[in-house]
């Protein structure tokens, strides 16, 4: 029953995670590999939930199967104990706690760091192959962007044409034979790596004069709509518990990470209660 409960519970939970795997595959035409990666980075923050509930449902399922039969008065009779019949009981409900013991304490946070890097690849991914090349794209904010060709990795670009539109009254036109798209987490943006580029502009003071650079490589940072916000620092989430551990000895750590050390102490023990 414990067995069959935790595939249930693990299914019904997981379920909940499919509209995010198929918003993957079909926005970001995630390959099988990154969906798999999604789905075992999932999957362990849903078992530290799951075991503890499964191993519920084991045992008031194996105690009420044995009540409604009535073979416990079979095992009195027979001069099987209550305290005998426990002890398997507790040998299972001690294991769900060190399998859940060490999911929350080490594989958990690893798990919720891996699925942040993912979550940014695929951002970046997904950037790449919404730009259409041979049009004009204005979803980005105070840029206009032109490309002949992407390559097949979506990541470089030919035949760049970018126009900075962040002062209307003095635009800057560049041109690019070549660029590469490169995630900047530093500062949650996109940064373009242009290779012979020129670039004109013109000040509304003075229309008739057109003033021109051109430079090997220049990189111009895009703020690209579907890049999520990367923190610098790991969130508490993802800090490893030994960190956490040092952090609140030393008397340092702030109230959530008092909160995410004790909950991964506790939902263990949801095991043993």
């Amino acid at each position: 029953p414990t067995l069959i409960g935790l595939s249930a519970l693990t299914f019904v939970f997981f379920s909940q995670r499919l509209c995010a795997l198929l918003e993957i595959i079909v926005r970001q035409s995630a390959t099988l590999r990154e969906v798999g990666e999604f789905a075992f980075a999932i999957i362990p923050n849903l078992l530290t939930f799951t075991i503890p509930l499964a191993v519920l449902v084991g045992i008031l399922t194996g105690f009420g199967r044995i009540s409604s039969d009535s073979e416990a008065i079979a095992f009195r009779a027979a001069g099987i104990s209550m305290k005998r019949l426990l002890r398997p009981v507790m040998l299972l409900a001690i294991l769900a706690w060190i399998i859940t013991l060490k999911l929350t304490l080490w594989i958990k946070p690893q798990t919720t760091a891996h699925l942040r890097e993912l979550e940014s690849a695929l951002a970046l991914k997904q950037v790449s192959l919404e730009l259409k090349p041979r049009v004009f794209n204005e979803n980005l904010a105070n840029f206009v962007l032109y490309v002949q060709d992407v390559a097949a990795n979506g990541g470089e670009w030919h035949g760049i044409m970018l126009a900075d539109m962040t002062t209307p009254n003095d635009p800057h036109v560049t041109f690019a034979k070549s660029g590469t798209l490169v995630a900047n987490e530093e500062n949650h943006t996109f940064d373009l790596m242009l290779a012979d580029s020129t670039t004109s502009f013109a000040s509304s003071q003075s229309p008739n004069i057109n003033q021109t650079s051109a430079v090997q490589s220049n990189t111009i940072s895009l703020p690209m709509p579907a890049a999520p916000p990367v923190s610098s620092k790991p969130s508490t989430t993802e800090m490893a518990s030994q960190e956490l551990w040092n952090r609140m000895s030393a008397g340092s750590a702030t109230y959530e990470e008092h909160v995410e050390f004790q909950s991964r102490l506790a939902l263990p023990f949801a095991c043993l209660a």
